[in-house]
């Protein structure tokens, strides 16, 4: 992600997280050409949230195999599009061109591309937005996730 925000200097960029890379990523962010990175660390949920509900997307650059992202679904719930890394189950939750776009995982270049187009375009980032929305209302919602739980019950004879 820093490789590809290294050529996008108009978009603010905020990293939130700990881990072991975090004195690395510090010291990167740090350089002259990511002085519009800004790396927080770790904070509590309820300021992640706020924080995710005020941005104009939600990069999830993973190159790993993820289990279910719970910061992109807190995105969608936000109504904030999610950018994320085509493999996995980023490339589920994030339906591309519905609730966000996907990238090439790994790609620094594709990142780029995708992020800029975003960026770019209020009109594209104004239906993302609000399919974001809807696609975690239909997909991901407590009345969704309950409906489905009781549909698997019935399948297996529980009643």
């Amino acid at each position: 992600m820093l490789d590809a925000w290294e050529h996008l200097p108009d978009i603010p960029l905020t990293l939130v997280g700990a881990g072991p890379l975090l004195a690395q990523v510090r010291r990167r962010a740090a350089g002259p050409n990511l002085r519009h990175v800004t790396v927080t660390g770790e904070l509590s949920h309820e300021k992640v949230l706020e924080m995710i509900g005020r941005a104009g997307m939600l990069i999830f650059p993973s190159v790993c195999y993820e289990g279910l992202p719970c910061v992109a679904l807190e995105a969608l719930a936000a109504g904030v599009p999610v950018v994320a890394s085509d493999i996995g189950t980023q490339a589920e939750v994030v339906a591309d061109g519905v609730s966000g776009l996907l990238f090439k995982a790994g790609d620094a270049t594709a990142l780029v591309r995708t992020a800029r187009m975003l960026q770019g375009s209020p009109e594209l980032a104004a239906r993302l937005a609000k399919g974001a929305r809807r696609d975690f209302a239909s997909r991901y919602s407590a009345d969704r996730s309950y409906d489905r739980l009781v549909d698997v019950y019935k399948s297996v004879g529980a009643t």
